[in-house]
């Protein structure tokens, strides 16, 4: 009773904060009755099915992020290192297994390792928010980008898997069943993106899920900045990185 009424009152305020480390089965059950509450708040509860999948496999993946470099740390390794990289990824596999995650568990809490579910609304847009404090290195963002590059025209996910699925560990699989499911809910692509901020060491995935039909999603406001102020993308990026340009990547 008490959880439904923490719910209930965070829904009053149209914003919700989540801290945790490793989502058992309780933890998704949890997560569930929050994005229903959500989208039942929104009147949009028929994306109940589309939206939680996609938090949910948000979640494992911002989980996995912390357990990996927890895993390299324990290690010994230098995940910059391409041959160390790989050989810690054959550890972080192993620990994959159930007993190795319980024994990180205590480990992931002792060094405060969390990742955060983020989200807030009001009557125009609903934004949903993973946040893991660790940026993406250079390879996982590679991948990552492959697979938004190869799961941009497709709008099955067998047909996906069947093409272009491998079984390297944080090859983006994940990912680009997120962006299948957003659009075949009905929205843009884009709307879906991930960020990964090297100055603030984090990594954020965002679901944008507009409530009206002329909502101006952030990606059209961004480019509308660029043209009016004549710059480049990447002058942008740095702006907002440093928290010059207020704009909803970080929240």
């Amino acid at each position: 009773m008490d959880f439904e009424r923490r719910i209930q009152e965070s829904v009053a305020r149209k914003k919700i904060l989540i801290k945790s480390y490793l989502l058992r089965e309780e933890g998704e059950e949890k997560l569930e009755r929050i994005i229903h509450a959500v989208l039942r708040s929104c009147g949009r509860e028929d994306l109940m099915g589309p939206i939680y999948a996609c938090m949910r496999e948000l979640v494992q993946n911002a989980a996995k992020a912390n357990l990996k470099r927890v895993v390299f740390e324990e290690q010994g390794l230098n995940p910059f290192d391409e041959d160390q990289y790989r050989f810690g990824l054959e550890a972080f596999r192993k620990s994959l297994a159930s007993k190795r995650i319980q024994h990180y568990r205590p480990i992931l809490h002792a060094r405060d390792v969390p990742f955060y579910v983020k989200i807030k609304w009001d009557g125009r847009v609903l934004l949903l928010n993973v946040e893991n404090y660790f940026a993406m290195l250079t390879v996982e963002e590679k991948r990552i980008r492959e697979k938004f590059i190869h799961s941009h025209n497709m709008d099955n996910l067998y047909e996906f898997f069947m093409t272009y699925g491998d079984s390297t560990e944080g090859a983006g699989m994940g990912i680009a069943m997120v962006q299948i499911l957003m659009k075949q809910a009905g929205f843009d692509a884009h709307n879906f993106t991930i960020f990964s901020d090297p100055i603030r060491n984090r990594t954020s995935a965002r679901l944008v899920v507009p409530l009206v039909k002329d909502y101006s999603e952030p990606r059209v406001r961004f480019a509308e900045e660029m043209k009016r102020r004549g710059v480049e993308a990447s002058v942008l990026r740095k702006e907002i990185q440093e928290g010059k340009l207020d704009f909803p990547v970080f929240y």
